[in-house]
């Protein structure tokens, strides 16, 4: 199989949330260094768009939601001429496709056994109790493509090609004062990680002076209607646009801002590639824990609390006594910490 990778042109799946694909991209930006000719195409979700357009390494995105129809997905996949598809996401639906469309080099890890069935190409990627971030166990599997380079974790970063017009949505760019610093609290993860409490993040923003920083706190509507009544607590000079900007918008307004803090979340590791001071909130326990997980920025940073029992918490309930134990105050010092 002698295909001429320099000029190929190469699918990267994956079909599932914007912390994720902002880990992915990464990937993308070392094929590029390699094969700067190479065509780079990304199936994606429609939702996850918005960040994958802002990325300069990808030459063309693919809706996987729009591929209802197996015949008609083959026949775009053939259409493409696609030379290499990676599954960065194991699917067993879309690896089944691939190899239908005969994709000549497909690549999977070989810890999936429908892969032995339908990708030609195998990497052996084993992500638990591993020490590598989620961003380097990603590039593993160009060892398939020939890149055997797995940059160190500060140089990460480097190969996220994230770029935004820094314009603060109409939405919002009322509100905003110039002579003020901006910082953006997002304090759910719509269930994707274990969250720092409420009344952490309460006491956090009073330890703002409100004449030298605005403070806004962001997510979706989902994500408002489980907050209950912990917005009206807070202070009157503090603003609430949960559920009022697009991701497309709210992209824009994080990248304008000055500080962001969040537990492990998708616009965290947004918030990290915009180059702004992003500091995420984790616990102690594999796999969740940062040394996978941390944002990815030459501002960024995480404090996780230092207990090791965190294993003891229940997946199922909203209370985590390690991420309890971090204090406002240490959060605080960490965003400080330049």
């Amino acid at each position: 199989m002698n295909l001429n990778l320099s000029n190929a042109r190469i699918l990267i799946s994956r079909v599932d949330a914007i912390g994720d694909v902002m880990l992915t991209l990464p990937l993308c930006g070392m094929i590029k260094k390699y094969y700067p000719d190479a065509t780079i195409i990304f199936l994606g979700r429609k939702y996850t768009e918005p960040v994958l357009k802002r990325c300069s390494s990808i030459d063309q995105i693919l809706i996987y939601d729009e591929w209802t129809d197996d015949n008609t997905a083959v026949q775009r996949l053939r259409q493409l001429q696609i030379d290499v598809i990676i599954h960065v996401l194991p699917n067993r639906r879309i690896a089944m496709l691939a190899r239908k469309a005969a994709i000549p080099i497909r690549i999977g890890t070989s810890r999936r056994w429908f892969h032995w069935l339908y990708a030609n190409k195998h990497v052996y990627v084993k992500r638990k109790n591993t020490k590598l971030h989620e961003a380097q166990l990603n590039m593993m599997l160009l060892k398939a493509i020939a890149i055997r380079e797995i940059p160190a974790l500060e140089d990460l970063h480097q190969y996220t090609s994230f770029s935004t017009t820094r314009t603060i949505p109409h939405a919002i760019s009322s509100l905003i004062e110039k002579d003020k610093q901006i910082l953006i609290i997002h304090p759910k993860s719509a269930g994707s990680a274990r969250e720092w409490p409420l009344s952490s993040y309460d006491e956090l923003i009073r330890l703002f002076p409100k004449d030298r920083y605005q403070i806004v706190i962001c997510g979706t509507k989902q994500e408002k209607s489980t907050l209950g009544g912990w917005l009206t607590t807070l202070p009157d000079y503090v603003y609430d646009m949960m559920g009022k900007l697009s991701l497309d918008e709210y992209i824009e307004f994080i990248s304008s801002a000055n500080i962001f803090v969040a537990a492990s979340t998708g616009p965290l590791h947004i918030a990290a590639a915009c180059g702004i001071r992003a500091i995420g909130i984790y616990p102690p326990v594999v796999p969740m824990h940062p040394a996978r997980w941390q944002p990815l920025g030459s501002c960024s940073g995480f404090i996780t609390a230092s207990k090791t029992n965190c294993h003891l918490c229940s997946k199922k309930s909203d209370y985590c006594r390690c991420m309890s134990e971090i204090s406002a105050y240490q959060v605080y010092q960490k965003i400080m910490d330049n």
